[in-house]
């Protein structure tokens, strides 16, 4: 029972993370500009003093529920330092432990904190309470690719050219950093709030790792299925190429509307 509480621990134990993104800041308008030099110095100590500790569950407020996974839901979360928003991962001790999945949540850890790029979700704290541990990253504010599909149907080709350009770029990425992609699947590939693309389903899927048949062989389409090769279909091994072959499905249910 000790060796599994150290392992939770290191999952939970990941160091600070600073947000990747920045945008310049907005010239404050002259009523803001004339603030007190004391109490801006005091907001921006506070702000420092924030940003060099590790969080805790009550530097966050947390709202409605994006997403239910076997062992984990994830809502919306709100720092009370900062007002920013993130996603929240919060993954259950006792089913991790039940299920003897403590190894899969320590390779999610660690491949959501070694990867950094503006097309991938990414991890920004981890800590945990007596019952949970927490991850918080980045949340998708447009929700699942899959979802545009279902309500527009077949996207433009510019769109489609747009959006695939983005899908490889991340792929190619997360090959030289010797991980494989997730499951390809357009649930996989989430929106943000400027409507890149941000992939998650990043779970147990590092290179040393092949148990996974890409997502076409799976899919209830028998139209999407005929796209896939039969190697595809049954070999148990997932590689470069079939990570780009299944992006070929994706390309399918972009340019034909079928989810």
């Amino acid at each position: 029972m000790q060796s599994t509480t150290r392992a939770l621990n290191a999952a939970a134990a990941t160091p600070e993370i600073t947000p990747q993104r920045t945008t310049p800041a907005a010239e404050s308008p002259p009523s803001q500009q004339r603030k007190s030099p004391v109490s801006a110095a005091a907001a921006a100590a506070a702000v420092a003093t924030a940003a060099g500790r590790k969080r805790v569950v009550a530097d966050f407020e947390f709202g409605r529920t994006l997403g239910e996974g076997s062992y984990s839901t994830v809502v919306e979360a709100r720092e009370k330092a900062t007002g920013k928003v993130f996603a929240a991962k919060i993954l259950d001790k006792r089913h991790i432990i039940k299920e003897k999945k403590i190894k899969y949540v320590n390779i999610e850890r660690d491949v959501l904190h070694n990867l950094h790029h503006p097309f991938i979700v990414r991890l920004h704290y981890a800590f945990q309470d007596a019952h949970s541990l927490y991850f918080i990253i980045d949340i998708a504010s447009n929700g699942e690719l899959l979802s545009w599909i279902r309500r527009l149907g077949a996207l433009s080709d510019e769109c489609v050219r747009f959006y695939l350009a983005e899908l490889v770029v991340a792929v190619e990425y997360m090959h030289m950093e010797h991980t494989l992609p997730p499951r390809h699947k357009a649930e996989n590939i989430l929106l943000g709030n400027d409507m890149h693309i941000l992939v998650t389903g990043l779970l147990a899927r590092p290179r040393c790792l092949a148990r996974t048949r890409p997502t076409c062989a799976r899919t209830r389409s028998s139209a999407l299925q005929s796209t896939c090769r039969r190697k595809l279909l049954t070999d148990k091994a997932a590689d470069r190429n079939s990570d780009l072959w299944a992006i070929g499905c994706i390309a399918f249910q972009l340019l034909t509307g079928r989810p």
